[in-house]
């Protein structure tokens, strides 16, 4: 699967910090990116912090079409303690379709909305690899893994921490040579089956006459609510749904800094 091109694999240094709770999200204005990183390829800004037993994840996007991927389809965090870029373990949130329809449309992605409101509506994470090998959807107040997300100033900030020992095999950043590896995937729009598009608005599918029970009494297959067939889409909705179709998919290789702790 291929990751965001252009450049090698970005490197993070992992910084130690004093094992104070800062994870509240709050005070973040645009002049705190000039401590993070820029992936300019992908949009994120990012920095990475441990103590003695948790990774504490900063991102930050202001870019409108990564934001929205994140919030409408969700944002997975791969953690490899091998280094190797593995998928084999993380977690997800927010979940995809918790913040939107299931199959939203194209005015429904592309509409300015409160983006705070949606988040608040996000309250599972998926964990992926951590309870053995299934995918485990709690709440997001009963997680271990502790993460939220919000915009600010325009920004979406997101922030995690992350238990050492709910790594795969633990974690130890002095011990394992200080290393590891973290992945960010955004999801990404995917059109609904023809059958499903055929479905019109109480839930019939096609079958008998036109306005009679299972007939098409709702839109066409690929029409959006609101227009009668022919009518066409404007050409940059599609161009910006063809970019909500591609996911945002990133590595990035931590050195702990493991002159502490």
């Amino acid at each position: 699967m291929l990751f965001v091109t252009g450049c090698a694999t970005p490197e993070a240094l992992v910084t130690s910090r004093d094992a104070v709770d800062e994870f509240i999200l709050t005070g973040f204005s645009s002049g705190m990116t000039d401590g993070m990183e820029l992936h300019e390829n992908s949009g994120f800004y990012y920095k990475f912090e441990r103590d003695r037993d948790n990774l504490y994840l900063l991102l930050a996007t202001s870019d409108l079409v990564l934001q929205r991927k994140i919030i409408y389809f969700g944002l997975t965090i791969w953690t490899d303690r091998t280094g190797n870029h593995n998928k084999n373990q993380g977690f997800r949130f927010p979940v995809d379709g918790q913040a939107r329809p299931l199959y939203p449309s194209v005015p429904q992605v592309q509409a300015e909305t409160d983006f705070n409101t949606l988040l608040s509506r996000a309250g599972e994470i998926d964990l992926i690899g951590i309870y053995g090998s299934s995918v485990r959807t709690v709440k997001r107040r009963d997680s271990r893994i502790r993460v939220d997300a919000s915009i600010q100033d325009d920004f979406l900030v997101y922030k995690a921490v992350v238990p050492f020992g709910l790594l795969k095999h633990g974690f130890n950043p002095v011990a394992d040579n200080g290393k590891m590896s973290l992945g960010i995937e955004t999801g990404s729009f995917k059109a609904p089956s023809q059958n499903r598009r055929a479905r019109d608005f109480d839930g019939r599918r096609p079958g008998g006459g036109l306005g009679q029970p299972g007939g098409m009494t709702g839109r066409m297959p690929g029409q959006a609510p609101g227009r009668m067939p022919g009518q066409e889409q404007p050409a940059e909705q599609w161009s910006d749904m063809n970019l909500l179709s591609r996911p945002t998919r990133l590595w990035i290789d931590l050195s702990f800094n493991t002159g502490s702790y």
